[in-house]
């Protein structure tokens, strides 16, 4: 990993700024909000730092001259790629990110960890896609439901009717206070692919 100055100079002399004596990589992470700069790999997972919503949030303040670049520059992080097209807008593009990811990481939900405004059905029918990495600022950090989530049998797929999808069905009691445990009765000795025994079951062929 490489920082540069905005006229394309080495911003350190380390030959790579992942180093453990580099004090810029502390600042960066300081003024960016960007987490683990020297363990970051472009993989994904459930842990924080490796979660679909939490990279995007690291851009939610992201400044670019062109639109389109808030989409485009996040392509490293996600290890993926598509088609540069300047002129499409921003949001086109963001779609088009999103539509990779989905492609690459079929049956990670994290990529629905948002809350705001969708992308515009003139875009796309869904409205699950979110309009920008702005909407992952509201994301939920509460794992605790995602562990208990089993790996779905079939990937989510964007098509002309919607995004199509698995969607677990769970049974839940209301809560009023957020503290309290959100399925009753639950037995931590049980496997978490027995749905059954947590009230889990999955709905398949949704366009959402």
């Amino acid at each position: 990993m490489k920082f540069y100055c905005g006229d394309w100079t080495d911003l350190t002399t380390y030959d790579n700024d992942k180093s453990k004596d580099n004090k810029v990589l502390k600042i960066i992470e300081q003024v960016t909000g960007v987490t683990s700069l020297q363990g970051f790999r472009p993989t994904f997972g459930y842990s924080d730092v490796e979660s679909i919503s939490t990279r995007m949030s690291w851009a939610a303040s992201r400044v670019t001259t062109r639109a389109e670049d808030r989409a485009y520059s996040l392509m490293g992080i996600f290890n993926v790629s598509f088609s540069i097209a300047y002129g499409e807008g921003g949001e086109r593009a963001f779609f088009r990110l999103i539509d990779a990811i989905l492609s690459s990481v079929q049956t990670n939900f994290d990529v629905l960890n948002w809350e705001g405004r969708p992308i515009p059905s003139d875009i796309h029918p869904s409205r699950v896609i979110p309009s920008g990495p702005e909407c992952y600022l509201k994301r939920s950090t509460d794992y605790r439901l995602r562990l208990l989530m089993p790996a779905p049998t079939e990937p989510m797929t964007l098509t002309h009717l919607g995004l199509k999808m698995e969607l677990l069905v769970i049974r839940a009691e209301l809560i009023t206070h957020p503290k309290d445990v959100i399925l009753r009765g639950r037995d931590d000795s049980v496997a978490p692919e027995n749905l059954a025994d947590l009230g889990m079951k999955y709905l398949s062929s949704v366009y959402l």
